[in-house]
């Protein structure tokens, strides 16, 4: 019998992960909101700067130093923020805060700290309001543009800010008081020649990435698609893992732990393997133990995939295949090439190059192709390396020593399913005239 299908988890809003994060946002904003307001009030009233950081001061500290917590909610895969800039962000203003404004009356009573206060509340306070709104799904469009544009004037001022402090600290306190943390924040200082500048850089990225994703298209797709989550994006991710816990419940008792074990993994986009290998391992057991999971993935996949045709409401593929079935939904085209077929046919692989180096260093060279030598000196590196099997690179060494006669595919025919994907075998079966009959969304 099919295992039911499983289907996505509840809304990420009923996680405690997720509530604990609204807390965070919520504590933290109020609390670098309560920085500002004083700190305006200060200014407006001609107050010192010694009695604005009477007056919040000890806010101020209390929320910098948890920020110390959101070097642990990256560790844990609690937001995707990446580990290493969320640590050098906030250990420079860990070290301000604790290693000089918090311990110097003199850095207290400096001007400088009304330019950094206000740098940073401004910052934190839009920003801990721009995640506390994107975990409710909806960010208004000023909170996020302030997120993403604000940071060009803040940033400079509070690094000026912090550098002044710095100084004034060093200066006229740890000097005398401590040689090695005066001459280790001389070092720091240092640090912020490039410090400084790459983490504008790294935030003028980050506006440019977020501003093309929010005003991209939003045409709706046609044909088959990937179901909606509860934010109304259209996500692999938890669609691929309900799919993956769907097949191991097929297993009974002890399929249920495994799936919930796919269910209950927080960072899928590096934790997947595990559970595949898991899946692939249940599935040798028996030839019954491998028709059931198949079947039920199917099922989860037939039942959770949903398919789209304009004028018609978005329904699951197995309703779809029912209910459409009139060849009025679906089209069909032919399309013959009149380019001259080569002279000389030749196995010509793609590789940009870097052996043992990440993929996305090379974006300019993967367009380069390998042919001849160099392609089997290359298909034994990678043996060697340990990306191909040794009877892979001998297939393809074969297939090249034939190439004049087997790469002519001109009397062949191809079934495509999915034919247009991105890692299809689609350009490379036309570049070598074969015929294929390509089915695709």
């Amino acid at each position: 019998a099919l295992a039911p299908p499983v289907q996505p988890r509840r809304s990420e809003a009923m996680k405690p992960s997720k509530l604990y994060l609204l807390w965070y946002n919520g504590v933290c904003g109020a609390g670098w909101g309560f920085c500002l307001q004083k700190t305006v009030q200060a200014l407006l009233a001609g107050q010192s700067a010694k009695d604005a950081y009477m007056q919040m001061g000890d806010v101020l500290v209390a929320v910098q130093t948890a920020m110390l917590l959101e070097i642990l909610h990256s560790l844990l895969g609690l937001v995707p923020s990446p580990v290493i800039t969320v640590m050098i962000q906030v250990s420079s203003r860990i070290f301000i805060i604790w290693g000089h404004t918090h311990w110097v009356p003199a850095c207290q009573a400096h001007w400088s700290i009304f330019m950094m206060v206000l740098s940073w509340s401004i910052t934190e306070v839009v920003r801990y309001t721009f995640y506390f709104l994107a975990l409710l799904g909806n960010v208004p469009y000023p909170v996020f543009w302030l997120r993403y544009s604000l940071f060009m004037v803040l940033y400079p001022t509070g690094i000026t800010g912090e550098i002044l402090q710095t100084f004034v600290g060093m200066g006229a306190h740890w000097k005398m008081a401590n040689p090695f943390w005066y001459r280790l924040s001389l070092v720091i200082m240092l640090l912020y020649v490039p410090a400084g500048p790459g983490m504008i850089a790294n935030m003028c990225g980050n506006r440019r990435r977020s501003f093309k994703k929010r005003n991209g298209a939003k045409e709706e797709p046609q044909g088959v698609v990937w179901p909606k989550t509860k934010s109304g994006d259209r996500s692999s991710t938890s669609t691929n893992r309900a799919i993956l816990a769907a097949a191991a419940a097929a297993q009974g008792e002890k399929g249920d732990e495994a799936s919930k074990r796919v269910l209950g993994e927080k960072n899928w986009r590096f934790g997947y393997s595990k559970h595949i290998r898991e899946h692939v391992v249940q599935c040798l057991q028996s030839e019954k133990a491998c028709l059931d999971m198949a079947r039920a993935g199917l099922e989860a996949a037939q039942t959770m995939f949903t398919f789209i045709r304009e004028g018609q409401t978005e329904m699951p593929i197995k309703e779809a295949m029912q209910k459409l079935a009139d060849p009025e939904f679906f089209e069909t085209a032919e399309f013959r090439g009149d380019a001259p077929a080569p002279e000389r046919r030749e196995l010509a692989v793609c590789y940009g190059g870097g052996l043992g180096h990440p993929y996305y260093k090379f974006k300019k060279q993967r367009g380069n192709k390998i042919t001849g030598l160099d392609l089997r000196r290359q298909l034994d590196q990678w043996v060697e390396y340990g990306t191909m099997e040794a009877d892979v690179a001998d297939a393809l060494k074969t297939v090249q020593l034939n190439q004049d006669s087997w790469l002519d595919l001109s009397d062949m025919y191809f079934v495509l399913l999915g034919a247009a994907s991105a890692m299809g075998p689609l350009e490379f079966l036309l570049g070598h005239g074969a015929n294929v009959i390509a089915v695709a969304r």
